[in-house]
């Protein structure tokens, strides 16, 4: 099944760089969790000095959004991307097959994209985020999201509970 999931990813213009797999990390019920420690995660096409930039890339898990799930305690935001800022030079991100959950943040309990990110999101649950201002589940400034199916739900905050997009 990852073979499939690979092949699919190169043949759309992605490179993988994670696959989770059935029985990694998983809890005493079988259910793939990814952890409070993986929340907070930056992803960023920009290049900067050194920094290998990340462009074209995806995260799919194998096993799906109901076994494969950040949870962020409400300690920090999910996820957030960031473009490369140059609409010539364009990036994308594939998030397959995830639930992203108890993120908070200012904006963006869930995911933020900025820079003229463009993120795909297929078969994800975004649930029971919280933002103190705009976009309890993703915001999205200057950037482009693509969401096919995709649950999102029962998100927080002051502007947008759901999608707050600007720019």
């Amino acid at each position: 099944k990852g073979d499939d999931y690979m092949r699919k990813c190169v043949d759309d213009g992605y490179d993988p760089i994670l696959l989770v797999y059935p029985g990694l990390g998983a809890d005493e019920n079988g259910v793939q969790r990814i952890g409070s420690y993986d929340c907070d995660m930056t992803i960023d096409a920009s290049n900067s000095g050194s920094k290998r930039s990340a462009r074209n890339i995806a995260i799919i898990s194998v096993t799906g959004k109901k076994s494969t799930i950040f949870d962020c305690n409400r300690n920090s935001r999910g996820l957030s991307v960031l473009g490369t800022g140059d609409a010539e030079l364009p990036s994308s991100l594939l998030i397959r097959g995830f639930t992203i959950t108890n993120g908070k943040a200012d904006q963006g309990g869930a995911m933020l994209l900025k820079k003229q990110a463009d993120v795909t999101l297929e078969k994800c649950a975004i649930e029971n985020n919280v933002a103190d201002e705009e976009a309890g589940a993703i915001y999205v400034e200057n950037s482009r999201l693509k969401i096919s199916e995709t649950i999102i739900q029962n998100n927080y905050a002051k502007y947008g509970g759901a999608l707050f997009a600007t720019g």
